[in-house]
């Protein structure tokens, strides 16, 4: 199917955490340099410097609304 000019595609990614400091700015590292321009980081809660790495890269961080991966996707969802 082909689709008008005028139609775009907007990729989103998202990125559960808990207590991913050093971890997590590699991944969106990675996802910036492939030219992802939308990452939304979803955090269950971490006490460590998670959150900062991520918001001082540009992510939007969310904090999750109940436990696991399933909480993780019920926030992100519920956000778009």
């Amino acid at each position: 199917m082909e689709k008008n000019s005028s139609q775009h595609t907007k990729t989103v990614v998202f990125l559960p955490t808990l207590n991913e400091e050093k971890g997590a700015p590699m991944v969106i590292h990675g996802l910036l340099e492939q030219g992802l321009k939308e990452i939304v980081v979803v955090d269950g809660g971490s006490t460590d410097g998670t959150i900062e790495a991520c918001r001082k890269l540009g992510a939007l961080v969310l904090k999750q609304q109940g436990t696991g991966k399933g909480g993780a996707v019920k926030t992100v969802l519920a956000a778009y």
